[in-house]
């Protein structure tokens, strides 16, 4: 993972360009590197499980993400076991919008502005009461972290006290099986209930010639309901067949059960007459009140039917939107963990003049630029007082943000900073868009699901 940086300084037109193998901000001020959401009251949010002390608890998240918790993994800051029990609070962060947002940060400390591209992050949290814990030495946490991304080099960082980033232990990448688990079995049990309506509700009329056959003259117009759920499929098939000969005996009177027996004459080869039967079992609806009382309980069931369809279909479709794969490791400590590699890309330094500075002049705040890559899954911060030397990745696609003094953001497309970067003057003027913060939080989330 480490590389000697090559540096060329080259002056065109008062325009630095720095061809090196990683984002570096050797000339940016000396900043603490901690959890620092942008918008006041925007934030990812958690997710919240019960964990007792003596149980065990497997979180599975919409993602595809699976945690096992192991039982009295947990201690308080003096080293005693929790008694009650503790909440857990975990989320995600799978885009860069979702990176900006939470504040986490993706400089690693120390490191000359080393950034980390993302391919995957979770954060774990848990409390008894309102005490922070901690996993016992020797406890972690199994982790399956989904995958909506890969590619080499990645490693396994912990955000330690919440500032530093460290690689951790390696992880390993794997197939998501539970999704497809999971998919083959709600596809199975939609065909399940499809199957069991029909078998237990399927309604038929013995349409016969019953100047032919007078013997039937009795059961003209006469709904029969099939008991049989194997046959089905035959049924459908057989009552659809012209039948020379219907017999209909009693099975079981007390249950009104009878054995209905189709047959008609067909000649083989040697033109022997030869009869092929097919046999079913059926309850007759007797009369105008039963057919009613069998159309609305039809009608219940069918409406169960159909929710509990809907149900399946829909836990089917979020199911999908799991990752395929997973990356699987173990986590020594609660806290943020990411598979990360280093940002590789150059810079063009030159003095960034925004649109929007005016309306930050006489505010006390910390204001920053935020570069939001999409396609390498990072976010990178630079302080007001380092955009006199402002460095602009030079091969790779992004945007900026800014949160302003109102609490709304504006925005610079990748397309405006390339237009001006074109014109070669030494300051750079960029113009933005104004748009409400909720907007920008809107887009959490929506890339993972494309």
């Amino acid at each position: 993972m480490k590389a000697t940086p090559f540096i060329a300084g080259i002056s065109i037109v008062g325009i630095a360009i720095a061809g090196i193998y990683w984002f570096t901000l050797r000339n940016q001020t000396e900043k603490n590197i901690a959890i620092r959401p942008p918008v006041e009251g925007m934030n990812v949010p958690f997710e919240q499980y019960v964990i007792y002390p003596d149980s065990s608890l497997v979180v599975e998240r919409p993602t595809g993400t699976q945690l096992i918790f192991p039982a009295r993994c947990f201690k308080r800051a003096d080293g005693s076991e929790p008694q009650q029990p503790v909440t857990v609070k975990v989320r995600e962060i799978h885009d860069p919008y979702a990176i900006l947002m939470s504040g986490i940060p993706m400089e690693i400390a120390g490191s000359n502005g080393q950034h980390l591209e993302s391919g995957g992050m979770i954060e774990m949290r848990a409390y008894e009461n309102d005490q922070e814990l901690k996993l016992k030495e020797g406890q972690s946490v199994k982790v399956e972290l989904a995958a909506f991304s890969g590619g080499e080099n990645f490693d396994l960082y912990y955000l330690q006290q919440d500032a530093a980033w460290m690689v951790e232990d390696t992880f390993i990448p794997r197939k998501n099986e539970r999704k497809q688990n999971k998919i083959n079995l709600l596809s199975e049990k939609i065909e399940q209930y499809n199957d069991s309506l029909q078998e237990q509700d399927f309604v038929f009329f013995i349409d016969a010639d019953f100047k032919m056959n007078p013997e039937l003259a009795p059961f003209v117009n006469q709904e029969w309901m099939l008991l049989e759920n194997d046959k089905l499929e035959a049924a459908k098939t057989a009552l659809r067949q012209n039948w020379s000969k219907v017999d209909i005996k009693v099975k079981n009177r007390r249950k009104m059960e009878y054995r209905i027996t189709f047959s008609y004459e067909q000649f083989d080869s040697t033109e022997k007459g030869m009869i092929k039967p097919f046999e079913i079992i059926a309850q007759p609806i007797m009369n105008e009140k039963n057919r009613r009382q069998n159309r609305l309980a039809f009608s219940e069931k069918m409406k169960a039917y159909e929710l509990l369809v809907k149900q399946n279909e829909e836990e089917l479709e979020r199911v999908k939107l799991q990752a395929d794969l997973v990356n699987s490791f173990e986590a020594n400590n609660m806290g943020v963990w990411n598979i990360d590699r280093i940002l590789k890309t150059e810079t063009i330094i030159t003095h960034a003049i925004f649109d929007f500075e005016s309306d930050l002049k006489g505010s006390q705040k910390d204001h920053y630029a935020y570069l939001i890559f999409e396609e390498n899954n990072t976010v990178i911060t630079i302080h007001r007082k380092d955009w006199e030397k402002f460095p602009f990745p030079a091969d790779k696609k992004y945007q900026i943000v800014a949160v302003l003094n109102d609490g709304s953001v504006a925005t610079v497309t990748h397309d405006e900073i390339l237009r001006k970067l074109k014109s070669g003057t030494t300051d750079i003027r960029l113009n933005s868009v104004k748009k409400p913060a909720k907007d920008l939080f809107e887009m959490v989330g929506q890339l993972a699901k494309r």
